[in-house]
């Protein structure tokens, strides 16, 4: 989302530990980069992941990212 103050990120949540996961900040405020790994490669797996900002529209505050590992 395109904003003239700056949002960060200040939570994320996992529905699954099958993945680990790290937030990585490019510019703060701006920029974020989302790495998902899967815990083991053996099992399928999916998640739901909650990020959540400090956007001050409510309805924006919170995003989701969907990780899935599958056989081939």
């Amino acid at each position: 989302m395109a904003s003239e103050k700056p949002i960060r990120v200040i939570n994320v949540k996992s529905s699954s530990s099958a993945f680990s996961y790290e937030v990585k900040t490019i510019q703060e405020g701006k920029t974020y980069d989302l790495i998902v790994t899967p815990v083991a490669m053996e099992e399928p797996g999916i998640s739901v992941l909650r990020i959540e900002t400090d956007c001050p529209f409510p309805k924006h505050r919170a995003q989701q990212a969907f990780a899935l590992l599958q056989k081939p």
